[in-house]
């Protein structure tokens, strides 16, 4: 969720300021959410689906995000074409990380769920402690 929010902030600075202290706000808030995302996705990958689908779940996401890449790198290059303007690409991209943010944070309620902790009990994913089972 910070990666989502750092760089979602990074740039919606860099669209509402272009002069140094914008690219520099950008560039400080992109590099530290860029810094943390390669690391954090397997991590999360594997912390919620587990260790035995983690090859599944990694391939299904780089699927979802390359479609993404290539639909958000020509719908960009469309918008562009018709505004004259990157505002609007840039505006879409910041709300996209905040649509992100949001989701990350529904994931991290439903797991705090009793249902889904009963249930991650039964598949022994985690034991009586609330610990993970591949962690003992």
């Amino acid at each position: 969720m910070a990666v989502s929010i750092s760089q979602g902030i990074a740039v919606g600075a860099l669209v509402l300021n272009t002069d140094t202290a914008g690219i520099v706000t950008f560039v400080a808030l992109w590099g530290i959410g860029g810094a943390f995302g390669p690391m954090l996705e397997p991590l999360f990958i594997t912390h919620v689906f587990g260790v035995r689908h983690f090859g599944a779940v990694s391939g299904s996401v780089a699927m979802v995000s390359f479609a993404g890449q290539l639909a958000g790198s020509i719908g960009g290059a469309f918008l562009f074409d018709l505004t004259g303007s990157y505002s609007i690409p840039y505006w879409l991209y910041t709300g996209g990380f905040a649509v992100s943010a949001v989701l990350l944070l529904s994931v991290r309620w439903a797991e705090r769920r009793p249902s889904h902790i009963a249930q991650a009990r039964a598949m022994g994913r985690i034991d009586d402690r609330g610990e993970a089972a591949a962690a003992r």
